[in-house]
């Protein structure tokens, strides 16, 4: 049996004789996982982010494993990108879209005068209209396309040089073997906090940069604007995502199971 967290997980208390394993995906544990793994029922964890390692115990042996999370195999391959100036910009709100994002970005990209800057942006199911008045409202004058859903996110990634997004952990995982930068903007008030934790571990890796909900609105929009200005910084973040290698979480999973 393997579990993923969220309550459902607890079902596991039911099958103390089975073998139980645990993929966390954040980079810090939910309460479901970190309860299995206390009661001494779990065999194993796979950790989406080895600094979720702190919170389990470390002293038995082979008990965690930093195995990254599994992303879609058709993400896997994408080559390398070396940017002097980025031109591509996606914004991508999940599933369901990011109202909160579909607001600011117009008025962020209405500030800027770069003819050469392109945007794609995901504004989730029955929100194209809403969004599109946004980028009209804003007097949004680069090319812009908005989309409800991406049907080939391996395409979208390709294109893009940066992505703005919230930081959700398999999108920060995506984004880290997908090798695209990305200005990440959490929400404020997930769980633990752990859209801030996993987005931190991205920029503190020299991957993008964070940007926190809470803070003044208007500074917001200014941060983040500078940074879409910013080449310099942008060409740093993909020298730091190109020295590195990413490993395939499902074959590391897969090869760990004892079946």
């Amino acid at each position: 049996m393997i579990v993923f967290g969220g309550y459902t997980s607890l079902i596991a208390l039911f099958f103390p004789l089975r073998t139980i394993y645990a993929q966390e995906q954040n980079s810090i544990p939910g309460s479901a996982i970190r309860i299995l793994s206390k009661l001494k029922y779990l065999d194993k964890v796979f950790l989406g982010f080895g600094q979720a390692s702190d919170y389990f115990n470390k002293t038995k042996v082979n008990f965690l494993v930093d195995s990254g999370n599994p992303i879609r195999d058709e993400l896997l391959g994408l080559k390398q990108k070396n940017i002097d100036q980025f031109n591509n910009l996606l914004i991508i709100g999940g599933s369901q879209g990011s109202d909160f994002l579909n607001h600011l970005v117009p008025k962020v990209l209405g500030g800027i005068n770069r003819n050469s800057l392109k945007i794609r942006h995901q504004c989730g199911l029955k929100h194209r209209k809403i969004t599109q008045e946004a980028y009209k409202k804003n007097n949004v004058n680069n090319q812009f396309t908005i989309s409800e859903f991406i049907d080939d996110m391996r395409e979208a990634y390709e294109w893009s040089d940066v992505v703005i997004c919230r930081g959700g952990a398999l999108t920060v995982s995506e984004l880290i073997k997908v090798r695209r930068s990305a200005f990440i903007i959490p929400i404020p008030n997930s769980i633990d906090n752990h859209q801030i934790l996993n987005a931190k571990l991205f920029e503190e890796r020299g991957f993008g940069k964070v940007f926190e909900q809470d803070s003044d609105i208007n500074n917001l929009i200014s941060n983040l604007r500078e940074s879409i200005l910013d080449n310099t910084s942008v060409k740093s973040y993909y020298e730091q995502l190109n020295k590195n290698s990413f490993t395939n979480s499902s074959k590391i999973i897969i090869d760990n199971l004892n079946i």
